[in-house]
């Protein structure tokens, strides 16, 4: 389901924005600058807070492609994501979650009037981020299941390595996985406390 959104709304372009209908006032529903179409979406202003701390979360250095590019080339990567040499696993996980909520709060700000918060986009981003990556280090293994095969003896099995998860996790000096600095800075400005708390990365340490 995290993928589903821009499946269907950016890759198969059936995305609603305001220029397909002509009765409707093209304005952008997320910046009110610009006449709203998928290609706006991809350089609308309203969505930089998104993208740039996704950029900052996984050290995306100034020089590279992506901020140096046509308004048309930036349009195309930040929509689809093309694949970058320099492109982490981290990255293109954020990408899609990024569009996840962007997509969702594009239908509820038409519907119920509201207005966009990208501080709420990234919020969410991150926190199903972390729920991802307990999940696919270890499986949909609840805390009572883990003690359950601890106390058998077993270890939960680790599906996805550690190095997937860098630069937004790092293992500490006790080899267990904890947020980097630049994390516990967003996840502090954005007030997702609980998070940053060391008994909620116990035992996802580096076993690879």
């Amino acid at each position: 389901r995290d993928m589903y959104m821009h499946f269907k709304h950016i890759t198969h372009r059936r995305i609603g924005t305001y220029n397909r209908f002509p009765n409707r006032d093209p304005i952008c529903r997320f910046c009110a600058q610009e006449n709203e179409s998928s290609v706006h979406l991809g350089t609308c202003p309203a969505l930089d807070n998104v993208f740039d701390t996704i950029h900052y979360l996984t050290d995306l250095s100034p020089t590279d492609d992506l901020l140096h590019s046509t308004t048309a080339e930036k349009a195309t990567k930040r929509l689809f994501m093309l694949p970058q040499s320099t492109a982490s696993t981290s990255r293109e996980i954020l990408y899609l979650l990024a569009w996840r909520y962007i997509l969702t709060d594009f239908y509820r700000i038409h519907y119920d009037n509201a207005k966009f918060n990208s501080d709420y986009v990234v919020r969410r981003m991150l926190e199903r981020y972390i729920t991802l990556c307990k999940a696919a280090l270890y499986g949909n293994n609840t805390d009572a299941s883990r003690r359950a095969k601890a106390d058998m003896g077993r270890q939960p099995k680790k599906r996805m390595d550690v190095n997937d998860l860098r630069p937004l996790f790092e293992t500490n000096d006790d080899n267990e996985l904890v947020p980097s600095r630049k994390l516990v800075t967003v996840l502090e400005r954005l007030n997702i406390q609980h998070t940053t708390q060391q008994q909620n990365f116990t035992g996802l340490s580096d076993q690879g």
